[in-house]
């Protein structure tokens, strides 16, 4: 009988917080994608509303103007961006799984799925107020990549 090998706590630690953080990620994106069209009506309805509330002084309405170009952007490609996030965070998770079993092809498509998911964005809504965010949670996979590639030793190849 061949016993199998235990899980590292840190390991064991960082797999169940992927699984909670994508699964969160899957999620939402999966009720984004659906309220898509929603969203887009009540934007809409918003920007005509702020159009006839009246003037603003000058740095309030370039705010505005800065804001609105983001969120067109996001909504204008809204289905590939969600889309990406749902595959990326299933990928995150199948990667978790396969590292659980302490096999380094997952440490391999878990980075591969972090790097689609901060690229793939950035390429379509650039590096101006929602790129931010985009950077900065690829600051936090940054970091989970790096905790993960601690445990590659305890890894085997396949």
């Amino acid at each position: 009988m061949t016993r199998r090998k235990k899980i590292p706590s840190m390991l064991n630690t960082l797999t169940i917080l992927t699984f909670i953080g994508s699964g969160f990620s899957l999620l939402g994106s999966i009720i984004s994608l659906v309220s898509l069209p929603q969203m887009r009506e009540k934007v809409k309805e918003g920007m005509k509303n702020a159009k006839m509330s009246g003037e603003q002084p000058a740095d309030e309405a370039d705010m505005l103007e800065v804001i609105t170009e983001g969120v067109n952007i996001m909504l204008d490609n809204g289905e590939a961006l969600y889309t990406v996030a749902i595959t990326t965070a299933i990928l995150c998770i199948f990667g978790a799984i396969l590292m659980r079993k302490l096999k380094k092809s997952g440490f391999f498509i878990y980075t591969s799925a972090c790097i689609l998911n901060v690229v793939f964005p950035l390429t379509l809504v650039g590096f101006g107020l929602f790129g931010l965010g985009i950077l900065i949670g690829g600051l936090v996979s940054i970091l989970f990549i790096i905790l993960y590639s601690v445990n590659l030793k305890e890894m085997t190849k396949t």
